[in-house]
């Protein structure tokens, strides 16, 4: 089985029907760039543009499973996708393989999703990533698999910093988040450990967390906690 189809049946198996998901490879021909999205690759690299073009083709195949229209998502001064009205997404990417997952507002208030190598996290990066407490809990777990732990770690904040900068336009370091995975290591909460522009110390996003054998595929959720009564 390809990857592209590994990671498809993971996501599809992972997701509400609520959400579009779709998988394209990188490294095929160029797909369709609309003509308001040209701008943002005119200079780049031919491997750049194949990436961005599978990026752009996946989010308007998840667009497309959700009854949506499939509009040009022209890339904003950020470099983010700028989504229609109504309309949350997000998309990651790897050398094998591109992802997209599209959603109505009214399912969650933002997602983010990536997608990584399942590797061991190089050991000179785990300070940058991980706060004391998340070394803490490594140190706690066998040591064969930290390196692959600290993996997980470092693709939930990838993922649940998509949602907040969805929300809050604030660029976060590693810190500014601490991860925390249910018992199994298949769920996440994300907390924030300062305040980013609208959204307060304490705010979580929760995710999902899986894996192919050879990827690692990680979605997050905000929703903004809704006044009672």
């Amino acid at each position: 089985m390809t990857p592209v189809r590994h990671l498809r049946d993971l996501a599809s198996a992972s997701l509400p029907p609520q959400v579009g998901v779709a998988v394209t490879n990188p490294r095929l021909p160029n797909a369709a760039i609309y003509p308001e999205e040209a701008g943002a690759v005119t200079h780049a690299r031919p491997e750049r543009r194949r990436e961005f073009a599978a990026g752009r083709e996946a989010a308007r195949q998840a667009m497309g499973q959700i009854g949506l229209d499939l509009v040009p998502l022209p890339a904003g001064r950020d470099r983010a996708p700028r989504w229609p009205s109504g309309v949350i997404g997000s998309i990651a990417h790897d050398k094998q393989t591109c992802i997209a997952i599209v959603a109505r507002d009214s399912y969650a208030d933002a997602v983010g999703v990536d997608v990584e190598a399942d590797l061991p996290l190089e050991d000179d990066l785990l300070a940058t990533i991980c706060r004391p407490e998340e070394r803490a809990w490594l140190q706690t777990q066998p040591p064969d698999r930290r390196g692959a732990l600290a993996t997980r770690i470092f693709s939930a904040k990838e993922a649940a910093f998509k949602c907040q900068y969805a929300v809050s336009g604030e660029m976060l370091d590693f810190h500014a988040m601490q991860v925390t995975f249910n018992a199994n290591i298949t769920g996440f909460s994300a907390r924030l450990v300062h305040g980013a522009g609208v959204l307060p110390e304490g705010t979580e996003i929760t995710g999902r967390i899986g894996g192919t054998g050879t990827q690692i595929l990680t979605v997050a959720e905000f929703r903004h906690p809704r006044e009672q009564g």
